[in-house]
């Protein structure tokens, strides 16, 4: 058999090689991304997307909702806290009216009160209405106790002492005109301010109790006082006066004395 020949080689190589393109060719173009591919990718990643926005919408939604809620729940409390405000502002009214009532009752339940100090108290019990009765009639001029008329009568309220200032006691009248008449006639014959010089000393009675000492430094007889209660008081403290300190002008003067207007010695 006769060599091949190089032009025959050379061809066979040729072939070989060009059937090798073609196949690579085709598997090649058998891999390449066809146009069906890029489709039904293009709609898989689109469905993606979708099914993502679709679940975003929903949490929008939802947090719209939820927004919403609280929006109007705020609005509700705004509403409730404004209408709150107001009915404090018109609490607040009311209860100061109301205090201010509740102080003039108070004033006026007091209107009728007096206060009677330096009565003794019976170590037995006593009978204060009649006490009370006996002595404003005394100061009334009035032989007719009807007309006086108590409330409550009663004794201050702490414990009896066992010696010294007796309790107060407070009575609460029925009617204001009784106790205004009793009140001014009281101040009418509280001091009686008598005052008379005699053997170069001044000789004064203010009070009844002071009527049988006036009288002895007076040398006349014991008189009674018609209309008059002698109860036995603490004795009343005297006010101590100070001796005044003397003051210096600047030129070394001292001032000049001044007589007192109401000093009737000066």
């Amino acid at each position: 058999m006769a060599p091949n020949s190089p032009a025959s080689t050379c061809s066979t190589a040729d072939t070989t090689t060009l059937a090798d393109i073609g196949a690579e060719l085709k598997r090649v173009a058998m891999k390449m991304v066809t146009k069906d591919d890029l489709t039904h990718l293009t709609n898989n990643i689109y469905e993606a997307i979708k099914s993502e926005v679709n679940g975003l919408k929903a949490e929008i939604t939802a947090q719209e909702h939820c927004i919403q809620q609280v929006e109007k729940r705020a609005q509700t409390t705004e509403d409730h806290s404004t209408a709150t405000d107001t009915a404090l502002k018109r609490q607040g009214t009311l209860i100061l009216a109301m205090r201010r009532q509740l102080e003039d009752q108070d004033n006026r339940s007091r209107r009728n009160n007096i206060r009677v100090r330096g009565i003794p108290e019976s170590p037995e019990g006593e009978n204060v209405e009649e006490m009370l009765t006996s002595l404003f009639c005394i100061i009334l001029r009035e032989d007719t106790p009807a007309i006086i008329k108590y409330d409550r009568v009663h004794r201050a309220l702490r414990p009896r002492p066992t010696e010294g200032t007796p309790r107060d006691i407070i009575c609460c009248l029925h009617s204001f005109a009784i106790k205004d008449m009793i009140m001014r006639k009281a101040r009418s014959r509280a001091h009686w301010n008598y005052r008379v010089h005699y053997n170069n000393e001044w000789v004064s009675a203010r009070w009844p109790e002071d009527i049988p000492q006036f009288l002895q430094r007076l040398n006349l007889p014991p008189t009674p006082v018609p209309n008059c209660v002698f109860m036995p008081l603490d004795p009343r403290p005297q006010p101590q006066r100070q001796a005044r300190r003397r003051r210096w002008n600047s030129q070394g003067e001292a001032p000049r004395h001044r007589p007192d207007l109401n000093n009737p010695e000066e």
